[in-house]
């Protein structure tokens, strides 16, 4: 009666260290997934940054165009653009 009793008590010993081993081995595979999940999370975010600056450029190429558009030509100061009305054609001297 005995030998049942120690045999019993090293299977629950060795059930907990299998346990363990099997929390062990879940909590690692779930780490794993979480720093996969940031760095594909970190990437999409780099991804939509990108795409924001490429729509603002986009936006900004499109309104240049309008204004061109709208008042014929743009005169070039230095580095930058100023898109200003086309002086009159018939401009009075005196």
């Amino acid at each position: 009666m005995n030998f049942i009793g120690i045999s019993r008590y090293y299977d629950i010993v060795r059930d907990v260290r299998q346990n363990k081993g099997s929390i062990l081995k879940a909590s690692v595979d779930y780490i794993r997934k979480l720093k996969a999940d940031q760095a594909k999370r970190r990437q999409l975010e780099e991804k939509v940054r990108e795409q924001e600056v490429t729509n603002r450029k986009l936006l900004l190429k499109l309104q240049v165009r309008t204004l061109k558009k709208k008042y014929g030509g743009a005169r070039q100061l230095g580095q930058m653009s100023f898109f200003l009305p086309s002086p009159p054609l018939h401009e009075s001297t005196s």
